[in-house]
């Protein structure tokens, strides 16, 4: 027997994802059937990818959603499917922002970093998809500088929201905390 932890999505509310961690011991196999219903369900993820995005804040959103055995899907909105963070690390997205459907996505998030920040501000999909998705009430989440890219986009308003110091006055519309979760 062996014993892993699990991680399940219990929801997705209000752009709120709330995760519940499990300790499984099993020695079954799991069926072809229970797989693809797991695979039915499972959550899909867009994270848009910009030059000057803080690596951190980008790839490790990756790495832990990856982790919790949900998809996502690292989005450039570059031109080009190479994306060099604030700190110089180029990485390769998965897909194009151009080139991809967002209907059968479940959440998108933003991540911070100077110039990644303005990048996505001034991208015009970007803000088209932040405000579909806002309007069909799934998840946009936004950390450090970025939710100054939602509070532009007027979805911040009467919302409770923090993001990296200095950036307050960009929350337009937002009750704003220097808690540590809003």
């Amino acid at each position: 027997a062996t014993e892993k932890t699990r991680w399940r999505v219990l929801s997705i509310e209000n752009g709120v994802v709330e995760l519940i961690s499990e300790n499984v011991i099993s020695e079954k196999v799991i069926s072809e059937e229970n797989r693809k219903q797991e695979e039915d369900n499972m959550k899909k993820i867009g994270i848009f990818m910009a030059d000057g995005c803080e690596e951190i804040e980008g790839l490790t959103v990756v790495d832990i959603v990856r982790r919790a055995k949900m998809e996502i899907v690292t989005i450039s909105i570059t031109g080009k499917k190479e994306v060099t963070s604030s700190h110089g690390v180029t990485f390769l997205a998965d897909v194009l922002a151009e080139e991809t459907g967002y209907a059968d996505f479940d959440g998108i998030v933003l991540p911070g970093g100077m110039p990644g920040t303005i990048h996505l501000l001034e991208n015009e999909t970007v803000n088209a998809v932040i405000r579909k998705f806002a309007d069909e009430g799934k998840l946009v989440a936004a950390i450090c500088a970025a939710p100054s890219v939602l509070g532009a986009a007027g979805l911040l308003e009467g919302k409770h929201a923090t993001c990296h110091p200095g950036f307050e006055e960009k929350l337009t519309g937002a009750t704003t905390s220097e808690d540590e979760v809003v």
